[in-house]
């Protein structure tokens, strides 16, 4: 996905039949959305404040659209749950930035294991911030304004992750292009999935297939 700086222009009743009355356990297994684990790590000395902002901003937006994500560290034991791992690092690679004037703020890989993994950028994070003229903010709400930066770049990597596609949307979550005072704007809005989407992603945890997965980026193109 594409940001756009600014002041550049925005690119882009019925009878239920019960022959026996459920458990607690039961109704909650049976209202239970489908769940995706992050494995999260960090690269550098990250602030609290930056990857609890991030890690809330991809759960809210998941939440919405029916999805859970449960958080882990590195060091947890594996499950047997649907995962993706996701690596928060200090600037992006030079493989990563094709030209000067591109800076991913995540992108989608496979790990050595050829399980996805989303990489985001904290300086491309803060790059966002400064273009959208929110630079100068005390520091409590600078942490917050990046986190929820860095936290909708990895939700659209997820995104491309469940969907099982490079492409992108007009509108929502996987649009290819956004203004940056709106990607780093702290009001929740603008960042959700079609019914169709948000019901083909739910179906892909509860049905995983073998599809090769492709790569993606979201990126901040000043």
């Amino acid at each position: 996905m594409r940001i756009d700086g600014w002041p550049w222009a925005l690119v882009c009743a019925g009878l239920v039949a019960v022959s026996a009355p459920l458990s607690a356990a039961d109704d909650a297994a049976a209202v239970a959305p489908p769940r995706l684990r992050l494995i999260v790590t960090t690269s550098m000395a990250l602030p609290a404040a930056v990857r609890d902002a991030a890690l809330r901003e991809v759960q809210q937006i998941w939440h919405r659209e029916g999805v859970a994500i449960a958080l882990a560290g590195a060091g947890d034991a594996p499950a047997a749950t649907a995962h993706m791992r996701v690596l928060i690092v200090s600037a992006a690679g030079a493989s990563a930035r094709p030209d000067p004037h591109q800076w991913p703020v995540a992108e989608l890989l496979e790990d050595g294991h050829g399980q996805p993994m989303a990489i985001a950028s904290m300086a491309a994070a803060r790059r966002v911030v400064a273009a959208a003229g929110l630079a100068d903010a005390p520091s409590a709400l600078a942490h917050r304004q990046i986190g929820v930066v860095l936290g909708r770049a990895i939700a659209h990597e997820v995104g491309h992750h469940l969907l099982n596609t490079a492409g992108h949307a007009r509108h929502g979550l996987m649009r290819a292009r956004i203004d940056a005072r709106d990607f780093a704007d702290l009001r929740d809005g603008g960042f959700d999935l079609d019914d169709d989407a948000a019901q083909w992603a739910r179906a892909r945890l509860t049905r995983p297939s073998a599809d090769v997965r492709r790569r993606a980026r979201f990126v901040y193109r000043p």
